[in-house]
């Protein structure tokens, strides 16, 4: 009866408690790596004047990056500054948001106006 019981001893493995296993699991894991990739920015700024000595400032921000996402300007004007998103037009090229649109024509002359079609900066040439 002794051989069989020192048999059956060495034939079973120690066991562990549940608390220990989940310990030696986390321990054994390793910290994950964060990787952080900047995306470069080409800024440029440009300055406008208007009719009745007005100036408006437009900043483009480019993603050099291969991506999607379509130009964004900054219209800064008399204090204010609205970001703009491009919209479809046959004739130069258009930012607009809820506020505020940028009319870029081709012959060189830009307009800010407002929802309403206010003039708020009419015949501005670039800088």
């Amino acid at each position: 009866m002794a051989v069989l019981v020192g048999s059956l001893a060495a034939c079973t493995t120690e066991i562990i408690p549940p608390v220990e296993q989940v310990e030696k699991v986390q321990k054994v894991a390793e910290p994950a790596k964060t990787v952080i990739k900047q995306v470069e920015k080409a800024t440029e700024i440009n300055l406008y004047l208007c009719k009745n000595n007005k100036k408006v400032e437009v900043e483009r921000q480019r993603v050099t990056r291969n991506t999607t996402k379509k130009e964004t300007i900054m219209v800064n004007f008399q204090g204010s500054t609205h970001q703009l998103s491009p919209a479809v037009t046959k004739d130069g090229k258009k930012y607009t948001n809820i506020r505020w649109t940028w009319h870029e024509m081709r012959n060189g002359k830009a307009f800010l106006y407002n929802t309403t079609k206010k003039n708020l900066a009419e015949n501005c040439v670039k800088q």
